[in-house]
């Protein structure tokens, strides 16, 4: 439940930030580069980092891979 209320709220300002740049303020989009930008990537980034930092390989994770067909 925590998550769907953060969520909404980020959505929400979100929302907020795109309609002023529509409405054509200048700090709308850099708000917005470094939201989706830095954040997004920021977010995609920090589970794989701490899965190495709990120990674990990336050559453990290619052992692990599997290719389509086989």
């Amino acid at each position: 439940m925590i998550q769907v209320l953060i969520r909404t709220l980020i959505f929400g300002a979100l929302t907020f930030i795109i309609m002023k740049m529509y409405r054509g303020k200048s700090w709308a989009r850099i708000a917005l580069i470094i939201l989706l930008g830095g954040i997004g990537t920021l977010s995609l980034v920090i589970d794989p980092i701490k899965w190495l930092l709990e120990g674990n390989s990336l050559g453990t994770m290619f052992d692990e891979v599997e290719l389509i067909g086989h």
